[in-house]
């Protein structure tokens, strides 16, 4: 028999290391050249419960310097599905990072995805089966002058 547990906001997170070769920094030239910036969240859900996402974007020191989506903002979120029919947001979801805050990118040594797991408490299974993928990408667009 699978045993069924109901979950209310719990919560996993777990923190990517981002590599320090320089390649994915933004030139500093082009960050003052910036008309805007967002980030896109695919999010597949394989899981018997509903998902929501946060992220954190934390610098040298381990200080969050970013927050996608901002904390007063709703997070993420995406409906139960299973790993034969796994729920898929419709197209990415779209977030936008103010113009100010791109240049964080560049100071970003570490970044904390928080996904918070909710069953409203009612008993559900789990199988070995079940998954969650994120995968995020960002997108700028700026004002560049090639004479």
């Amino acid at each position: 028999a699978l045993m069924k547990i109901g979950i209310f906001n719990g919560a996993f997170a777990d923190t990517l290391d981002l590599d320090d070769n320089g390649e994915d920094k933004i030139d500093k030239d082009v960050l003052t050249k910036i008309k805007q910036a967002s980030v896109f969240f695919n999010i597949e859900n394989a899981m018997p419960m509903g998902v929501s996402l946060h992220t954190s974007f934390l610098n040298v020191n381990n200080s969050p310097i970013l927050s996608l989506p901002k904390f007063n903002e709703t997070p993420i979120a995406i409906q139960a599905g299973t790993p034969d029919v796994p729920r898929q947001t419709p197209s990415p979801i779209r977030v936008s990072v103010q113009t100010s805050d791109a240049d964080k990118f560049n100071d970003t040594k570490r970044v904390i995805v928080r996904i918070v797991l909710n069953s409203n408490n009612i008993p559900t299974a789990f199988t070995n089966r079940d998954y969650i993928r994120v995968r995020a990408y960002a997108n700028i667009v700026a004002n560049i002058n090639t004479k």
